[in-house]
Parts: C-alpha cells; sequence; structure tokens
C-alpha cells in the first residue's frame, strides 16, 4: 500500500497500535463507518476488500456475524444517496453468498427464517426495473433529435444498458441460489431445509424463495417487454442492448426451468405461482421486437464458450462474471453478428428446455407452439423432437383439444 493511498494512515495506526489482529472481527470496519473525514473512500475500500474475502464466507463465519456484515453492506447499497462502488461491493457479497463453497451461508440467508437477502434482490430489481422503463423512454424520446451517425443514440442508451447490467447481475445471483441450494450440505453432512423453495405437501400453502424468484422473473420480463416496446426497434435498439436483453430472458427462463425441476423432485404438487402464464407470454413480447434485427443474419459461426449458461452462472468462481453479457464465437463473418445470432439460438433454446421440463408452465397452446417453433428456425438442440411436436400440437390448437395439446407436451418432455 502506498503511502498516498487513503487508506494508509489508518492501515499504519491499526498495525502499530495493535500487537495482533482479532480473527472474529473486520479490521477497521466500525471505524469508517464512524468517520467523518474521507470516509466514502475509506468505506468503499473496507467493503471491496471484506467483499472479496467472502469467498471463504463459511471459515471466517464468526467475523462476519459479528461485524453484521451482510446488513450492512446491503443496507448501504440500497440508500438512495449510495454510490456504485458500494453497488459493486454488495453484488460480490451476494455473489460468494450463493456460492456451493459457502453452504452455510446460503443456510443463513436463504431460508424461511432469513429472507432477507432475496428481499432486498426484490427491492432493487424493482428500482432497477423502473429505471430501464425510464431510460428507455428518454431515449426514444430524444433519438430522433439525436444524429446515430454520429453515435449520439449509444450515448443515450448507456442509462438502459446499466439498468439492464444491475438487472442481468441481480437475476445471476438469484439463479446461483436456486441452483446451489439443494446441492449444499452443512459442515456435519445434514441437508438444508429446502421448504423455502418447494411446496413439499399440500398443508404447505406456498414457498416464499420460490414466489419471490417467479415474482423477479416476472417483473423483469414486462420491464424488457414495457422497454423494448417503447424503443420500437429499428435502430434505437443496438445489437449490444439486444444481445444483453437476449441473455436475460434465458437467465429468466433458467431459473424458472430449475425451480420447476426442484418442485418436480420434491413432491407432486405443482404451486399456481409456477404456472404463470405470463411468464412465456412477456418472453415473447420481448423477442418478437429484436426479431426483425436478428432475422436478417446469416453468418455461420462456432459456439466456443458460453459463461452464460445456467451451470456457468452457477460454478462460477469469479464475481466478475456476474456483469459478462457475452458469449465466445469463432466465425468468418461479423463478430457482433454472429454473437447476437448465438445468444438469440441459446436464448430460444432455454424457453423450449423450460416449457418441455414444465408443460404446464405456458397458459396456451399458442405460446408453446411460438417458442418450439422459434428454436426451430434458431437451431436449437432441441429443434428436431420440437419440430414433429409442432404438426402435431397444431392440430391440437385447431381443434381447441387442450387436453391432446398438454398430452403431447408431456409425451415431449419425456423424450427430452
Amino acid at each position: 500500500m502506498h503511502p498516498e493511498h487513503a487508506m494508509f494512515a489508518d492501515v499504519n495506526q491499526l498495525l502499530l497500535r495493535r500487537p495482533y489482529l482479532r480473527l472474529s472481527d473486520i479490521p477497521l470496519l466500525r471505524a469508517v463507518m464512524r468517520s467523518s473525514s474521507n470516509a466514502r473512500k475509506q468505506r468503499v475500500h473496507v467493503l471491496r476488500q471484506a467483499a472479496q474475502s467472502a469467498r471463504a464466507f463459511d471459515q471466517s463465519l464468526a467475523a462476519f456475524k459479528s461485524a453484521d456484515f451482510v446488513n450492512v453492506t446491503l443496507a448501504l447499497a440500497s440508500n438512495p444517496l449510495g454510490d456504485v462502488l458500494t453497488s459493486k461491493a454488495a453484488m460480490t457479497l451476494l455473489f460468494h453468498l450463493t456460492s456451493s463453497e459457502n453452504p452455510r451461508a446460503l443456510a443463513l440467508h436463504v431460508s424461511k427464517h432469513s429472507s432477507f437477502l432475496v428481499s432486498w434482490i426484490r427491492q432493487q430489481v424493482a428500482l432497477e426495473a423502473n429505471a430501464l422503463v425510464e431510460a428507455s423512454s428518454r431515449a426514444k424520446l430524444e433519438s430522433d433529435a439525436v444524429s446515430s451517425a454520429a453515435g449520439g443514440v449509444a450515448l443515450l442508451m448507456q442509462p438502459a444498458l446499466a439498468a439492464l447490467g444491475n438487472l442481468t447481475a441481480l437475476m445471476r445471483v438469484v439463479l446461483r441460489a436456486i441452483a446451489n441450494y439443494p446441492l449444499s450440505v452443512l459442515s456435519d453432512g445434514t441437508a438444508l431445509h429446502d421448504r423455502f423453495w418447494v411446496v413439499q405437501s399440500a398443508t404447505q400453502v406456498s414457498a416464499p424463495g420460490q414466489t419471490v424468484a417467479i415474482g423477479v422473473v416476472q417483473q423483469i420480463l414486462a420491464a424488457l417487454a414495457a422497454s423494448l416496446k417503447l424503443l420500437g426497434g429499428g435502430n434505437t435498439v443496438s445489437v449490444e442492448f439486444a444481445k444483453c436483453t437476449l441473455i436475460l430472458i434465458r437467465i429468466c427462463a433458467d431459473s424458472a426451468r430449475l425451480l420447476s425441476d426442484m418442485q418436480a423432485g420434491a413432491s407432486d404438487q405443482q404451486p399456481p405461482v409456477l404456472q404463470a402464464p405470463k411468464i412465456a407470454q412477456q418472453a415473447l413480447l420481448a423477442l418478437r421486437v429484436l426479431e426483425p434485427t436478428i432475422g436478417g443474419i446469416t453468418a455461420a459461426y462456432d459456439l466456443r464458450y458460453d459463461p452464460c449458461s445456467a451451470d456457468s452462472v452457477a460454478r462460477a468462481q469469479f464475481s466478475e462474471s456476474l456483469f459478462c453479457n457475452d458469449v465466445v464465437v469463432e466465425c468468418q463473418d461479423s463478430d457482433q453478428a454472429s454473437k447476437l445470432h448465438a445468444c438469440y439460438r441459446l436464448c430460444t433454446d432455454s424457453l423450449l428446455e423450460w416449457c418441455l421440463s414444465a408443460p404446464w408452465a405456458t397458459c396456451d397452446s399458442r405460446s408453446s407452439i411460438d417458442i418450439a417453433s422459434r428454436a426451430v428456425v434458431a437451431g436449437a438442440r432441441g429443434a428436431t423432437r420440437a419440430a414433429a411436436w409442432i404438426r402435431e400440437a397444431q392440430e391440437a390448437c385447431v381443434s381447441k383439444d387442450e387436453c391432446a395439446l398438454n398430452d403431447k407436451l408431456q409425451v415431449l418432455a419425456l423424450s427430452h
């Protein structure tokens, strides 16, 4: 640490004043919270260092609990007067709290008796969703007076892209919590209590985590549909914005699928909250606005790396992956166009997998057919089975035989 660093004096005094450091304490945390001089830089530095050290949260549980670090950090990040760096520290902390390597952190902060973490995420999603819609509205109103050749439209879309990135990071945390929660065990070998995520019996009315997660998915998809409707496609929607939107839709679909799989593995109950038709409808509304741009892409490519898959998000070890909105492709033509098409194919593939794992998740046959047909056109992994099913499902749709349609969906799910 250089002498000109904002924390040099504090760290130097701490080391000279104490012959040893307590392992059950976070050094300087309380001091910077009470400090009035240069408080912002000091606070951000300590929060960032402590959030990064939460990678080994279970091994430092006493220190984090004694300092009430999680609640303090999330409270500071949700403060309207807070800054971007504090929010980044909070997201880094959440990333490590939802890791499969910290099962005690999951047990402490994601449970029926301690739902502060998911409640905080729901609050932040509501704020960022409103920010996305407002930024999109302003960008559309001002885009007509700005020259797109001068890069003015891209500049106007920056606030919307920032809100989109924050929503993606928050949704990744939700997906990590859902994916890693049932896989984690406590230090004594006992499994975590999973009534927070699944309805286990007819006497259990609902699962709090399941309800919050589906509500967050619906709110994000509704914001995306409203934002794209305001933008209206065309030159206002950049390739970067379209790519980030597709990645976020995919993460929402993967989260809904994981919840459906978790519920199916726990009991035969089908909670009404999982039978949310708006998820498919809102995802399709967003896709329809983007498809005129995506439809003109014919570049051949080979997908090399997909950091946005459910498995990659759940297993990621570095917090920087929270804000990764890209895929790695090998192509001969436009790199950005190929990445956009790859994101569209992966997005439709996730929507198709979700429909296959939960045939009752879409409210009408038309939504199911629309999702399956897009997967076929995009060349998704389940495209062959989806094409065969579409021909049979259309007959059921014409005859208004919803029972037959649901049966065909179930058969397709079993063969997936």
